[in-house]
């Protein structure tokens, strides 16, 4: 007779609701629709810009999980109904991997199916270290310097400051618009991350700016612009 609660969090839809569904469960839901609609305008803000986008102007994009356990090294890409996919795509990707990634958890791929595939954009998860040094050292591996991403410098780090930006914490929306500005550096001109950084702290956990520099910044992984 306990009650419980489940969350999804892998789709905005999911996560709006959740947040409703939290700030009724915790008696404020007045903050829970404040939170929601900082999400709605930070999503719609990138929405709206990629949508001016032709098919062509779109780059095809692979997120990758680098992980070592036991001294075996994996390459991972995310199940095709993970927000990480979803992010790639809202951010005006095309994510190579999803017809490889419908088993509903990350999927082991090998270098020779991330040759075939290409991408013009690579971007690297690490969740044990950063992220940035990772992406680095596959760019200097001489099997990876034949990719046209590596060859382009279109291999990045996703940033990450006590939790990774790809996954489905709060910090989704900051992976969200670092994607974009990434992916498409002219339409996404005027976003600058440490300003949303700061603004994503303030707004979400009350944090003052001298907190955030203190407490935060000092924690920054990846290739943040």
């Amino acid at each position: 007779d306990i009650p419980v609660v489940y969350l999804d969090l892998e789709t905005p839809e999911q996560y709006f609701r959740d947040i409703i569904t939290l700030g009724q469960l915790l008696g404020n839901p007045d903050r829970a629709s404040e939170i929601r609609a900082y999400y709605e305008g930070k999503l719609e803000a990138v929405v709206s810009q990629v949508g001016t986008l032709a098919p062509d102007e779109q780059p095809t994009a692979l997120l990758l999980q680098y992980s070592e356990q036991g001294g075996e090294v994996a390459l991972e890409v995310p199940s095709a109904s993970w927000l990480q996919t979803l992010e790639v795509e809202l951010a005006g990707g095309i994510p190579v991997w999803t017809e490889a990634a419908q088993s509903g958890g990350w999927t082991i791929v090998g270098f020779e199916q991330i040759a075939a595939w290409d991408p013009d954009q690579i971007f690297v998860v690490h969740y044990n270290t950063n992220s940035a040094e990772t992406a680095d050292m596959l760019a200097a591996d001489a099997r990876w310097q034949a990719l046209g991403a590596v060859q382009s410098g279109q291999i990045h780090g996703l940033p990450a400051d006590i939790f990774s930006w790809d996954q489905p914490d709060p910090r989704w929306i900051l992976g969200l618009t670092w994607l974009a500005k990434t992916m498409h550096p002219d339409l996404f001109a005027d976003v600058d991350m440490m300003a949303e950084l700061s603004e994503f702290f303030g707004e979400m956990y009350a944090m003052e700016p001298d907190t955030i520099e203190a407490e935060i910044v000092p924690r920054l992984q990846g290739d943040v612009q």
